[in-house]
């Protein structure tokens, strides 16, 4: 991509324009090559070097870079591509009006590189945006744990992951994001042509009952236990593992109460299946239904506690964060009506 003049518009390699156009990131100028092969670029003039624009971008990250600079642009933001944060050592994809740190993520990023970006940002005292592409799109519904160092837990909106997409020049939300175990993760979607529209809806305080997350269908606790079914049939080790428990508890996993299987959408915060530590909590509460809350709360420490690896992400490294979501799973979870179907 190049820049029509210095604070001109940004056009790609594949627009055939006589406009003189510089480099998006040191301004000098470049010169659009173009054959019968190699597709279209920009490439600077002999004997000069620039180090603002990254090598080896894929064409959707160039591409989502145009789109993003031209969609503040359009809005009246002051739109700069790649300027370097020499205090910081860091050059965010773009920087909205002096304060804003857009990244467009379309690669592997490591937990240590994203915590140290995002805790250089935050030194700076500046605002920061992780948009994610396609290639985290495609991952959204299998690999949580590619997703969740991205996460951001809104008062009203719960988790959230902010995506860009190319195809539809759009950002768009996916809140609501929640699990249910042994099904594929379950979101909203909401798509924003306008950066001020997102703003409203980011900014809202007032929890509405559509973005609560609901109780589990009849048809999803159907789903789960062909899921175990399944697992039995090939041996899974995991669902073994489940069933044997059930065995020395004088059970069986098919008859497991619905709501041992969950039958709430919960925010995601661990790593493992959740039902790893519901089914032995369970069994043990079977066998000791009269237990006392401070019984409960010594079986969860003792049963629970070990097991839980949470998901890399900054929130949930938050002791506060973290008490939160534990305390609403123990309370759901050794709630009254749980206790009638024991």
């Amino acid at each position: 991509m190049a820049q029509i003049g210095i604070n001109g518009q940004l056009i790609s390699a594949n627009q055939d324009s006589n406009e003189k156009v510089v480099c998006p990131g040191c301004l000098r100028p470049v010169v659009r090559r173009a054959g019968s092969i190699r597709q279209p670029y920009f490439a600077h003039l002999r004997h000069q070097s620039c180090d603002s624009l990254a090598e080896g971008e894929t064409s959707e990250h160039l591409t989502g870079k145009i789109q993003l600079a031209q969609w503040f642009s359009q809005q009246g933001a002051t739109v700069s591509i790649e300027e370097p944060l020499l205090k910081l050592h860091q050059r965010p994809d773009l920087l909205i009006n002096h304060r804003l740190a857009v990244e467009f993520q379309c690669s592997p990023i490591s937990n240590q590189r994203l915590n140290e970006r995002q805790i250089g940002y935050d030194g700076g005292h500046y605002q920061q945006l992780w948009l994610l592409g396609s290639p985290y799109q495609k991952k959204f519904q299998l690999h949580l744990t590619k997703i969740a160092k991205f996460i951001v837990f809104h008062p009203c909106y719960g988790a959230c992951v902010l995506f860009w997409s190319v195809a539809h020049q759009c950002l768009e939300v996916r809140f609501n994001i929640g699990i249910i175990p042994l099904c594929p993760v379950v979101s909203q979607r909401k798509r924003f042509k306008r950066w001020h529209d997102w703003r409203q809806f980011w900014q809202m305080t007032t929890v509405s009952k559509h973005f609560n997350q609901g109780e589990v269908s009849a048809k999803t606790h159907r789903h789960q236990r062909q899921r175990l079914q399944w697992g039995l049939i090939h041996y899974d080790a995991q669902t073994l593992r489940w069933q044997a428990q059930c065995y020395q508890a004088k059970t069986l996993l098919q008859r497991l109460p619905d709501w041992v299987l969950g039958d709430l959408v919960e925010p995601p915060a661990f790593i493992q299946n959740e039902l790893s530590w519901r089914i032995p909590l369970y069994l043990w509460w079977r066998a000791h239904p009269t237990a006392s809350e401070r019984q409960c709360q010594f079986a969860w420490t003792r049963i629970v506690s070990p097991q839980l690896s949470w998901l890399p992400n900054r929130q949930l490294a938050e002791k506060q964060q973290r008490q939160r979501l534990i305390k609403l799973r123990f309370q759901h979870f050794f709630s009254l009506n749980h206790q009638k179907q024991l």
